[in-house]
C-alpha cells in the first residue's frame, strides 16, 4: 500500500508539473572580419519552445523589427514564433586584440510568472590593414627600381 501511495505521488507530481520555460538563444557574428574601430554586427535569434507566448527582456540594445531598442525592455514573443535581431559592438583598435567578444544574456518569464535566463556568445575576427601588405604597397616601389634600372643600363649601352 505504501509502494502504491509513493508511486501514485510520483506520477501526480509528473503529470500535473508545470513545464519548464523554454527558449533558444543564439549569437552569431555576421562581419566575420572587421576593420579595427569600425563595428562587428551580430545577429541574434531567440525561439520560444513552449505552448504559451513568453516575455523576454535582453541585457543590451538590439535593432530590428519588434526587438527592444533599449536594454531591459520586455518584448512577447508568441508560442513557437522567433525574433531575430541585431547589435553592434565596436572593435579595438588595440594591435594586440584579434577579436570582438560578445555576449548576451536573456530573461524571460512565461504565462505563470516562471523565469529562465540564458546568454550566448560569439566573436568576430578583427582584421588589421597593417597585417597583410596590399599588392601596390610591394609591386609598385619594385617596378619603379626595376625600371630606373633597365633605363641606367639602356642609357649606358647608348652611349657605348
Amino acid at each position: 500500500m505504501k509502494k502504491f501511495l509513493v508511486i501514485s505521488v510520483f506520477l501526480a507530481l509528473c503529470l500535473f508539473a508545470a513545464p519548464a520555460v523554454a527558449f533558444t538563444l543564439n549569437k552569431t557574428c555576421i562581419t566575420p572580419f572587421v576593420k579595427p574601430g569600425e563595428d562587428a554586427t551580430f545577429e541574434v535569434l531567440i525561439t520560444n519552445t513552449l505552448q504559451e507566448e513568453l516575455v523576454v527582456s535582453f541585457d543590451e540594445n538590439l535593432a530590428g523589427s519588434g526587438c527592444p531598442a533599449e536594454a531591459g525592455t520586455p518584448v512577447t514573443i508568441q508560442m513557437g514564433d522567433s525574433l531575430t535581431c541585431q547589435t553592434t559592438k565596436t572593435a579595438s583598435t588595440d594591435p594586440g586584440v584579434s577579436t570582438v567578444y560578445n555576449k548576451i544574456h536573456a530573461y524571460a518569464t512565461d504565462d505563470d510568472g516562471r523565469s529562465l535566463n540564458r546568454s550566448s556568445e560569439d566573436s568576430c575576427q578583427i582584421f588589421s590593414s597593417t597585417s597583410v601588405p596590399e599588392f601596390p604597397s610591394i609591386a609598385l616601389p619594385a617596378t619603379f627600381i626595376i625600371g630606373f634600372l633597365g633605363a641606367i643600363l639602356l642609357l649606358k649601352r647608348n652611349q657605348e
